[in-house]
């Protein structure tokens, strides 16, 4: 579980810090492949990214459903929510 990934990387700080850096390229080259422009893959939009891709791992060990339509719906919603972020972001 997570929980057992966030214990194991607070013993082992120098773990913790490749893991992080680790996880915010795979997110950085996710957001890439999915075609978002290079000059908005800044930080904040990469971790933000991150976090919405976290959020989904509950819902995703816990749907039972044959076609994964819980998690494919919290999948829907949560880029809906990331593309109107990035449209706001754009736009200030």
């Amino acid at each position: 579980s997570y929980a057992t990934v966030a214990k194991a990387l607070a013993k082992h700080p120098k773990t913790a810090h490749g893991f992080v850096h680790g996880f915010y390229r795979t997110m950085a080259r996710t957001l890439k492949l999915g075609g978002l422009d290079k000059g908005k893959c800044q930080p904040a939009i990469v971790m933000a990214f991150g976090a919405l891709y976290i959020s989904l791992v509950d819902v995703w060990l816990k749907d039972d459903s044959a076609d994964m339509s819980r998690t494919m719906a919290a999948i829907d919603k949560r880029i809906g929510w990331f593309e109107q972020a990035l449209n706001y972001i754009s736009k200030n």
